[in-house]
């Protein structure tokens, strides 16, 4: 927590939600707690599901910014570790911002099973070698800048299309793990109004969740891909 506190303390990026402090004096027991900025917009998550289908969000606006979050954390040796719409706020001004930083880390250190109590990077958003780290000849599921990219693909597909990758009733985590390491992705997805994603962006994800975790997209390419989106 302390670790997390001090580097939170230290970033600055439009896109990324500011560390205001620590405070032991919120709750009874004297916890200590970070505080942060109440953005009431919310999630984007919730953004999603609260629009009307037909003005379903089309703009790839809200991509470039989480890139450009994204890739200011990687440049500042920071690896996020559960990106997906649920951590990626909205503020007054409609601008998406990066939270959750529990799992964040030195990414030099960046070591640990993806299992732990938070449950790590979502199932739907994982990227095969966190699967399965013996496939991809690792010791074990190590959170980096590619599971980053893997995620920010991942959550393309969400932001596009309100759903998470492989959602379904059916779909248990063996069958999306097994869909993964198999090189499966979703589909090149489209509007509730069939208006395709762009070729162009339809490029930078497939670009950025490709099965080996060295072919991915940088943050910073990303990013600079986006750049038109701004």
């Amino acid at each position: 927590f302390c670790r997390e506190s001090l580097l939170w303390s230290k970033l600055q990026h439009k896109h990324v939600l500011p560390f205001i402090g620590v405070s032991k004096d919120v709750f009874s027991r004297g916890m200590i707690c970070m505080i942060l900025p109440l953005m009431e917009a919310g999630n984007i998550r919730r953004r999603i599901s609260t629009t009307d289908p037909g003005k379903q969000l089309t703009s790839t606006t809200f991509e470039a910014h989480v890139a450009l979050g994204l890739a200011y954390l990687h440049d500042h040796g920071v690896v996020h570790g559960d990106l997906h719409g649920g951590n990626i706020l909205i503020d007054a001004d409609d601008h998406a911002l990066l939270t959750d930083f529990g799992f964040s880390v030195i990414a030099e250190a960046t070591a640990g099973a993806y299992g732990s109590k938070h449950g790590g990077a979502a199932q739907h958003f994982m990227a095969p070698e966190l699967w399965d780290p013996d496939e991809f000849g690792l010791t074990h599921a190590r959170y980096t800048p590619a599971t980053d990219a893997y995620g920010f693909g991942c959550t393309c597909i969400e932001l596009y299309t309100g759903k998470m990758p492989f959602a379904g009733p059916k779909m248990t985590a063996f069958k999306i793990s097994m869909k993964v390491l198999d090189g499966k992705r979703p589909p090149r997805p489209s509007t509730p109004f069939d208006t395709p994603m762009s070729d162009r962006m339809w490029a930078v994800v497939e670009a950025s969740w490709a099965q080996q975790p060295g072919e991915r997209l940088k943050a910073a390419d990303i990013a600079k891909s986006m750049e038109a989106f701004v």
